[in-house]
C-alpha cells in the first residue's frame, strides 16, 4: 500500500488548481503574505512553480509589537527565498472610525487596495491569497446566519478578475499538516482566538462541531460552492438579457429569480445596495395593478410609470428648483440645461456640439418685445396651466397625455416670466408669447439626457 503525505496531497491539488487558475501561462504573481500559516505554505508551494513570484505584506496597526514582530518574520522569510517584499503600514482602528466601518471590513479594503497597487506597479498580473476550504466553509455560514440568496451561498471563488485563490480546496488541517512536515515556519494571530467576532466563533466554535458530522466538511463546502455557482452563472447570464429599458410589461413576466437580479444589478449601477425586502417590494409595486408607484429604497427611489421603470438617488431627485435664465446656457443639472438668445447667437455647429453631451435638444421661438421681466425655470407645481392655442391647459394633465415618467416630470423645467408660464419642452409657447414680429423673437432651446 502506497502512503500518501498530507504535503504530497495538498501539492498535487495546489498544482491542479494552480494550472486551471493561470491557464498554463507563466505569470507574475504577487502573493497577500501575512506570514501565517496558509500564506507560508502557499509562498513555498508557488516557488516550486515557474512563476515569478513577489509578495506583499500590510501591517495593521491593531496588535502593537505582535504586528511588528509578524512584519519582520516576513522580511526574513522573504529574503531566505529570495523574494522581494512589500510592506506597508496602516493604522486600521483610526481608519475604521473615520469610514464608519468594522475593523476587519476595513482591514480588508486596505489590504485589496494595497494588493492592488503594488500589483499595477510592478506588473503582476495575478495576485494570490492563501483562502482555504475552511474559510470558504465559514463565509458561507457567515452569509447563511445573515440571510443571504444563491449568490451569498456560492462561497469564495476560486478567482475573480485577478485574485486568484489556489488553496481553496485545501483544509485547514491539511495546511499546518503540510507545514509541519515541511517544517515551514509561521505566525499565529493571537486576535483569532477571540471568539467576539463572528468569523472567529464560527471557526472555533461552529466548525469543529460540524467536523464531528463530518471529518471533511470543509472539503466538501467547495463541492457545494461550485455547484452553486455553475447555477447563479445560469441565472446571472439569463437576468443579463435584460434592464429597466424593456419596460414594465416584458419584466413583470419573468420568473422572480430573473427579476430580483435585473433589479439587484440596475440598483447596484447607481450605488444603491439593498436587501431582499427592497426587492420584494419593488417586484410588488412592478406587478401592481396601480398604473404609477414610487418605492423609496435607501439611497434613492424606484419609479413606476406605466411602461417606464426608472431608479434615482435620493441626490438626483429633485424635489423643486427656481433658477433664473441668463442670456447663453444655463445650467440646470448634470441632465439638462437650458440656451436663451437670439436666433443667430447659436448656430447648428454649437447646438451639436451641446447635443454630444446632452442628447436632445427641444427648441422654442417668443416673442421678446412682450417680455419685461427676467425669464425663470422652476419645477412644476400643482395646479399650473398655461393658455395656448386658445384654450388654457392643465400642465398636470398635459404630461400625462404625453405618457411622461414621474422622473421626466420632476426634472422638466417650466419656464416664466413672473407667475405666467411661457413655455414647456415639448408643448407650443403660450399665446402671449407667440412671435408676431421676427425681428423681436429670443429662442429658447431645452437640452436634455433622457
Amino acid at each position: 500500500m502506497i502512503i500518501v503525505s498530507v504535503y504530497e496531497r495538498v501539492h498535487a491539488t495546489f498544482l491542479t488548481a494552480f494550472a486551471e487558475l493561470t491557464e498554463g501561462v507563466k505569470p507574475r504573481i504577487l502573493v497577500a503574505f501575512s506570514g501565517g500559516s496558509d500564506s507560508s505554505l502557499l509562498l513555498h508551494l508557488l516557488c516550486e512553480t515557474d512563476a515569478e513570484i513577489l509578495a506583499a505584506h500590510v501591517n495593521h496597526g491593531i496588535r502593537g509589537e505582535e504586528a511588528n514582530q509578524d512584519e519582520a518574520f516576513c522580511r526574513n522569510l522573504c529574503k531566505s527565498l529570495s523574494i522581494p517584499l512589500f510592506v506597508c503600514k496602516r493604522d486600521i482602528p483610526a481608519i475604521a472610525k473615520a469610514r464608519g466601518l468594522g475593523l476587519e471590513e476595513t482591514a480588508r479594503e486596505v489590504r485589496y487596495d494595497y494588493l492592488q497597487k503594488i500589483a499595477k506597479e510592478q506588473g503582476c498580473s495575478l495576485i494570490a491569497t492563501a483562502h482555504n476550504a475552511d474559510d470558504n466553509l465559514e463565509t458561507m455560514l457567515f452569509h447563511l446566519t445573515r440571510g443571504t440568496g444563491l449568490k451569498g451561498l456560492c462561497g469564495i471563488p476560486p478567482r475573480r478578475d485577478n485574485i486568484i485563490r489556489p488553496l481553496l480546496r485545501c483544509s485547514k488541517d491539511d495546511i499546518l499538516a503540510a507545514c509541519q512536515e515541511l517544517g515551514i515556519p509561521y505566525v499565529i494571530d493571537s486576535t483569532n482566538a477571540d471568539t467576539v467576532y463572528t468569523r472567529n466563533f464560527l471557526r472555533a466554535e461552529v466548525i469543529p462541531r460540524l467536523k464531528m458530522l463530518n471529518p471533511k466538511t470543509a472539503e466538501a463546502s467547495v463541492i457545494t460552492s461550485a455547484l452553486l455557482t455553475r447555477d447563479e452563472n445560469v441565472l446571472s447570464n439569463e437576468a443579463a438579457r435584460y434592464s429597466l429599458a424593456n419596460g414594465r410589461k416584458q419584466l413583470v413576466d419573468l420568473p422572480d429569480a430573473i427579476l430580483s437580479r435585473v433589479l439587484l444589478r440596475e440598483m447596484s449601477v447607481f450605488g444603491l445596495f439593498t436587501d431582499h425586502r427592497h426587492i420584494d417590494a419593488a417586484i410588488s409595486a412592478l406587478r401592481s395593478s396601480s398604473a404609477r408607484a414610487q418605492l423609496a429604497i435607501p439611497g434613492g427611489f424606484l419609479f413606476v410609470d406605466r411602461d417606464a421603470v426608472t431608479i434615482s438617488k435620493i441626490d438626483q431627485v429633485r424635489v423643486s428648483f427656481d433658477i433664473p435664465l441668463t442670456p447663453g446656457l444655463t445650467v440646470i443639472d448634470d441632465r439638462s440645461a437650458i440656451y436663451l438668445g437670439d436666433n443667430d447667437d447659436l448656430t447648428e455647429k454649437d447646438i451639436n456640439k451641446l447635443k454630444n453631451i446632452y442628447k436632445f435638444a427641444i427648441k422654442a421661438t417668443i416673442d421678446s418685445a412682450t417680455i419685461d421681466r427676467a425669464l425663470r425655470a422652476r419645477s412644476r407645481r400643482p395646479h399650473d396651466a398655461y393658455r395656448y392655442g386658445g384654450m388654457t391647459r392643465s400642465v398636470k394633465k398635459l404630461l400625462q397625455s404625453q405618457k411622461t415618467t414621474a422622473d421626466e416630470r420632476n426634472r422638466l423645467p417650466i419656464i416664466v416670466e413672473g407667475d405666467t408660464i411661457l413655455w414647456i419642452p415639448g408643448f407650443p409657447v403660450a399665446d402671449t408669447v407667440k412671435p408676431t414680429d421676427p425681428t423681436n423673437t429670443a429662442t429658447l432651446i431645452y437640452f436634455h439626457n433622457p
